[in-house]
């Protein structure tokens, strides 16, 4: 049997162990095993050192994972390939494949001399990822390596010399790719809850103590989001409720999606917490439900904030991104690797197209706040996890209606940049007109992450909340 028709039977089965998984997210078997679980096989993480892999039931190896199995990828150190393969054969395992990109992966040569003295078919190097589609481009650059790689004699030597040196780079940046898309996994696990409400399952973490301040991320977010924005009001005798929106990390996706719906959510899980009364901060395309919350629940909202909001303006029932922006959300935006890639690449499209920010205010900023901006790209990683939300969140900006305004009874501040990329300064500054006793600020230029009035917004919002925590007759 070829290679091709091998790994095409191997496919074709249902049900894959994956041997070499672990607890970070990293691994190369941990893109195997999320890569076929996405694609829509039963896979079974082979781990004898771990209860649960990324969500999922981890089982101590193959006789314990609910048979019969399919195959099984053996993504672990090549001295213990070996051991996997006998236990495969044991237990009936019909087909195997040796993960292998650049280098020697898992490949052993025991391994192979066992599975063909038993005759189990055996796939010797690549990766299912390789071939799963949609396949990104830096697998699609390593199925190409893996398939040509046999024949470079036919080659001249120059050819030879660029494709090594080709190979190397590519190898060079796969490393920096997994070492930073691990550390942004490890970033988001282990460091929030999910709690069952009548809304649904909803992920949220806490920070601080003092008075509760819901944070509401923008597109591309998560509680993790809400917290980098919050954290310099830890201090100001503030508790923030990082939640994650609908779509987001671990909290899923229901039929309605709408900013009323998730408005709703913010009070189950108010509700969860046993919170009876807090301020809901909305940014960004967190700002049709906070002003939704503020709305339908205004004996829960002790105030409304709403940065850079995605918000109605009379002539634009849409907020408009910018240019480059639809692009990379059909490329980028889909892949980690990509967005990775892209971040790496090509930071100044990034910044203007998905932070909506002009690249230059950000050179002209100091070093605290070009590091700011950074990280507020490294965050948006992993971008996978995100991904409904992030179509959801779409959904609802594209036809954003006028909200009954003056049915906010909260005190409210408004916060937004004249040369925010997607355009939201009119619409901040038209809701503060609407909302009676409502405050609006603007600054010039800084974008859409409001480069160089950080410290200052983080003044200003603040001083808005403790005043109204301070005030005897809050309105």
């Amino acid at each position: 049997m070829s290679a091709p028709e091998a790994i095409q039977e191997f496919l074709r089965g249902r049900k894959i162990a994956v041997a070499g998984v672990s607890r970070g997210q990293g691994s190369a078997a941990n893109t195997v095993f999320r890569k076929l679980r996405d694609s829509g096989y039963q896979v079974f993480p082979i781990n004898p050192n771990a209860s649960e892999v990324e969500g999922a039931k981890c089982f101590p190896n193959l006789a314990s994972a609910p048979g019969p199995l399919d195959g099984v990828v053996i993504a672990t150190h090549p001295k213990v390939s070996i051991d996997v393969v006998r236990e495969a054969i044991e237990q009936k395992v019909p087909r195997v494949w040796l993960h292998r990109s650049i280098g020697g992966g898992s490949v052993s040569e025991e391994a192979v001399r066992e599975c063909e003295a038993n005759r189990i078919p055996c796939i010797v190097g690549g990766c299912p990822a390789m071939y799963c589609e949609p396949v990104d481009n830096g697998h699609r650059y390593l199925r190409w390596w893996v398939e040509t790689a046999p024949f470079p004699r036919r080659l001249t030597k120059a050819a030879v010399l660029i494709l090594v040196l080709l190979a190397a780079s590519v190898a060079w940046m796969y490393v920096r790719y997994r070492k930073d898309i691990g550390q942004q996994w490890d970033r988001i696990s282990g460091h929030s809850q999910v709690v069952e409400t009548p809304c649904g399952p909803i992920e949220y973490a806490v920070a601080g103590s003092g008075s509760p301040l819901l944070v509401v991320h923008g597109a591309g977010g998560g509680f993790d989001q809400g917290l980098d924005l919050a954290r310099p009001l830890l201090t100001k005798r503030i508790q923030v409720i990082a939640m994650s929106r609908f779509g987001y990390l671990r909290t899923p996706l229901p039929k309605d999606g709408s900013a009323a719906a998730q408005a709703d959510a913010h009070l189950c899980l108010m509700n969860a917490l046993g919170i009876e009364r807090a301020a809901i901060l909305g940014v960004s395309a967190g700002g049709p439900s906070a002003m939704q919350f503020a709305i339908r629940h205004p004996d829960r909202t002790a105030a409304l904030v709403l940065l850079v909001p995605a918000a109605y303006q009379p002539g634009a029932t849409a907020i408009t991104p910018p240019s480059g922006t639809r692009l990379l959300f059909d490329t980028a935006l889909r892949s980690d690797f990509l967005f990775w890639l892209a971040i790496e690449a090509a930071p100044d499209t990034v910044i203007r197209s998905i932070l909506g920010t002009p690249p230059e205010v950000v050179r002209q900023s100091d070093r605290t706040e070009q590091e700011r901006v950074q990280q507020l790209m490294m965050h948006i990683l992993p971008v996978s996890p995100r991904r409904l939300g992030l179509l959801n969140d779409a959904e609802v900006t594209s036809n954003l209606p006028r909200y009954e305004l003056d049915r906010i009874t909260a005190p409210t501040l408004a916060i937004s940049l004249k040369d925010d990329g997607y355009g939201t300064y009119g619409g901040a500054r038209y809701t503060a007109e609407q909302v009676a006793g409502a405050r609006f600020i603007g600054y010039g230029q800084g974008g859409h992450v409001i480069v160089g009035h950080s410290r200052e917004m983080t003044e200003e919002i603040a001083t808005f909340l403790v005043g109204i925590t301070d005030s005897p007759h809050p309105r």
